[in-house]
């Protein structure tokens, strides 16, 4: 049985056009129809019992829809018991998924940490707006977010491309034995990479390059490969490779990339984030690290359309093309 909130669907033959109509009753975010096809049919492949869905934010629940029976409808009084409500179903056998908001998780960093981390439950967190918000403004903004989840202990922290990406995902993260975050941003990127097969930990080259390589996830992707196709106009032929998993790193693959000019790009703050994670792990294993960091300094975005913010902020395709070509290592 597939149950969502308290309305429930057998899981074998499951209309989808019902699970979509149980889904949208309830007004979770936009990727969470998606998620629910995939997680249905992983979990009926599987043989397991229940999937949960906990809604946590970013909808407006009523009374006979509430997954938490004795809460209130309002953002705030979901928030800090949202990661806590599945340490009850994860140890009886279920697969709870989390839906939220990544600057709204924020808010309940502890109960992640200690209600399911500490405990290595098989939790999966949905966590939309990992990335610029847009027009949502600095509320919505998920860009705070990646320092803290590096800090927990195994957690997976995955990031897709694109939606082929992102079904792929859900099914790894599903049959793991562990927590799992999947940050998506609220621009989806629709257009697959040439390698989109994704496998946990292993990272992806979709572009070659002689010159340099750049590591880059989620929407970023995308900007990446037009980067590094302007470069190759001003002769640096970059490689791009999508660093799906950001936790673990794919350790061995950034072992080969020790020849080379590396440079790290993210939609998410530099301090703390993906390209500090690599650094530390180079400086660690005493291989040379990235030689540009490229992502948001210690800010408040502000509104504003987020090819707009992008660029404001250096991180469109032209500013990253520049910056590399004006790398004195070429």
């Amino acid at each position: 049985m597939l149950r969502i909130a308290n309305i429930k669907l057998p899981l074998n033959g499951t209309d989808e056009t019902a699970l979509d109509a149980a889904l949208k009753k309830l007004r979770v975010p936009r990727a969470a129809v998606l998620s629910f096809h995939i997680s249905k049919k992983s979990v009926d492949a599987r043989d397991k019992g229940d999937v949960h869905f906990v809604v946590a934010v970013d909808v407006q629940l009523k009374n006979e829809q509430a997954v938490l029976k004795n809460v209130k409808p309002g953002i705030a009084s979901l928030l800090p018991p949202a990661p806590s409500f599945p340490r009850a179903l994860a140890p009886k056998g279920m697969r709870p998924v989390v839906a939220i908001y990544q600057t709204f998780l924020q808010r309940a960093w502890d109960q992640m940490l200690m209600d399911v981390c500490l405990q290595k439950l098989p939790v999966l967190f949905l966590t939309d707006r990992s990335g610029l918000g847009a027009d949502d403004g600095p509320t919505h903004h998920g860009v705070f977010g990646l320092p803290a989840l590096f800090s927990m202990p195994g957690l997976t922290i995955l990031a897709p491309c694109c939606r082929v990406e992102m079904q792929q995902m859900i099914d790894a993260a599903l049959a793991m034995n562990g927590p799992a975050v999947i940050l998506y941003p609220r621009s989806e990127g629709e257009k697959a990479p040439a390698a989109a097969s994704f496998a946990p930990g292993h990272w992806n080259t979709v572009r070659s390059g002689a010159d340099g390589t750049l590591l880059a996830f989620s929407s970023m992707v995308e900007t990446a490969v037009e980067a590094a196709e302007r470069a190759e106009q001003r002769g640096v032929h970059l490689a791009v490779i999508n660093a799906s998993t950001l936790q673990p790193l794919d350790e061995a693959t950034l072992k080969t990339l020790a020849g080379k000019p590396l440079y790290t790009l993210e939609e998410s703050v530099l301090s703390g984030g993906f390209g500090s994670h690599v650094a530390g792990y180079c400086l660690k294993e005493k291989l040379p690290a990235p030689r540009l960091q490229m992502g948001i300094p210690d800010v408040f975005v502000p509104f504003g359309e987020r090819k707009e913010l992008l660029r404001r902020l250096e991180l469109d395709a032209h500013s990253i093309a520049q910056k590399i070509v004006e790398d004195p290592k070429h």
